[in-house]
C-alpha cells in the first residue's frame, strides 16, 4: 500500500512539472516577442500561414503537444523574421548616417563657397575703395597745380603791370624834362633829358630837406608836376622820403630807414617822443656835397634808365627798345 501511494505521488509530481513546463515554455516565447521590434509587413507576406483545421485524429493530449510545438516553431520563424528586420534597420541607419555625412560635407562646401564669395567681395571692395582714394588724390593734385598755375600767372601779370607802370612814370619823366633848343637831334635829346633825370635826383639827395617850390623853380616845372614826379621816383625805388604838410620833401636814405627799423625793433614798445629823439640821430638831415660833375651825372643817368628799361623790358619789349 505504501509502495503505491508513493508511486501515485511520483506520478503527480512528475505530472506537474510537465503540466508547469507547458505553461512556462509558451510564456516565455509570448514575452521575447512582445519585446521584438514590429515585424515588417512584406517580411511577414512570405511567413506560410498555419492550417487551423490541422487537427490530430488521435485526441487532445496529441493535439495540445503539437500545438505547442507549433507555437515554438512560429516563435523561432519570428526569431528569424526579426533579425532580418534588425539587419534590415541597420541597413537603414547605415543609409541615413551616409546621408547626414553626405549632407554635412554638402554644407561645409557651401560654407567654403560663401566664405570664397565674401573674400571676393571684399577684395573687390577694397580695390573700389583704392581706385576712389586715387582719384581723389588726382583731383586734389590737378586742383593744386591748377592754383599754382593761377598764382603764377598772377605774379606774372603783376610783374608786368609794374614794369609797365615805372615806364610810363619814365616816360613822363623823359616826355617832360625835354630840350626844345633847335637843331637837337634826338640821340642829344636824349642824353640831355637823361642828365636832367640823374641832376634831378642828385639835388634832392644832396639837399636832403627839399622845399618843393624851390625844386620846381630850379627845374623851370610847375609844383604839381613836382610833386607827380617825386612820387613816380618814390614808386620806382630811386629815391625814398617823405613829403610833410609845409610841402617840403625830406629825403632818407635806405640805410637810415634800416637803422631806425632795427632800433624800433630792438626797443619794442617805445613812445612818440622817444622813437623822434633817436630819429633825430640817425636821419642826417644836413646838406650833403654830392660831386655833381659830368662823368659822375651820367653815370647816374644811365644806370636810372637801365633799371627803368629792365623792368618794362618784359611788359613791352617793343616799346622799350624804341626808347633806347
Amino acid at each position: 500500500m505504501a509502495g503505491d501511494e508513493s508511486k501515485g505521488a511520483t506520478a503527480a509530481v512528475v505530472a506537474g512539472l510537465v503540466f508547469l513546463v507547458a505553461l512556462v515554455v509558451p510564456l516565455f516565447f509570448l514575452f521575447r516577442m512582445a519585446s521584438a521590434p514590429p515585424a515588417d509587413p512584406a517580411a511577414l507576406k512570405n511567413v506560410p500561414k498555419v492550417r487551423k483545421d490541422k487537427v490530430d485524429k488521435d485526441g487532445g493530449k496529441r493535439k495540445g503537444r503539437k500545438g505547442a510545438i507549433d507555437r515554438m516553431r512560429d516563435a523561432a520563424r519570428d526569431d528569424d523574421d526579426g533579425a532580418g528586420l534588425a539587419a534590415g534597420l541597420r541597413e537603414d541607419a547605415d543609409e541615413a548616417e551616409d546621408d547626414a555625412d553626405d549632407a554635412k560635407a554638402a554644407a561645409k562646401r557651401a560654407e567654403r563657397q560663401a566664405a570664397a564669395r565674401e573674400r571676393e567681395e571684399a577684395r573687390e571692395a577694397m580695390r573700389e575703395r583704392d581706385e576712389q582714394k586715387n582719384a581723389t588724390r588726382r583731383q586734389k593734385d590737378e586742383a593744386r597745380e591748377e592754383k599754382q598755375r593761377a598764382k603764377e600767372e598772377a605774379e606774372r601779370l603783376k610783374r608786368e603791370a609794374d614794369a609797365k607802370k615805372q615806364q610810363e612814370e619814365f616816360d613822363k619823366w623823359k616826355d617832360l624834362i625835354t630840350v626844345d633848343d633847335e637843331g637837337t637831334d634826338e640821340a642829344e635829346a636824349g642824353a640831355d633829358s637823361e642828365g636832367l633825370l640823374a641832376n634831378f635826383v642828385s639835388y634832392i639827395k644832396e639837399h636832403k630837406v627839399v622845399v618843393l617850390e624851390d625844386l620846381a623853380a630850379a627845374f623851370e616845372l610847375r609844383v604839381q608836376d613836382v610833386i607827380s614826379r617825386v612820387q613816380g621816383l618814390e614808386a620806382m625805388g630811386y629815391i625814398t622820403g617823405v613829403i610833410d604838410d609845409r610841402g617840403k620833401f625830406i629825403y632818407i636814405s635806405v640805410a637810415e630807414m634800416d637803422a631806425v627799423a632795427d632800433f624800433i625793433n630792438k626797443r619794442g614798445r617805445i613812445s612818440i617822443s622817444a622813437l623822434a629823439a633817436e630819429s633825430n640821430k640817425l636821419i642826417d638831415l644836413n646838406s650833403k656835397v654830392i660831386a655833381a660833375d659830368a662823368a659822375l651825372a651820367e653815370e647816374d643817368a644811365d644806370a636810372i634808365l637801365e633799371t627803368a628799361t629792365e623792368r618794362a623790358a618784359s611788359a613791352n619789349p617793343s616799346h622799350t627798345s624804341e626808347c633806347q
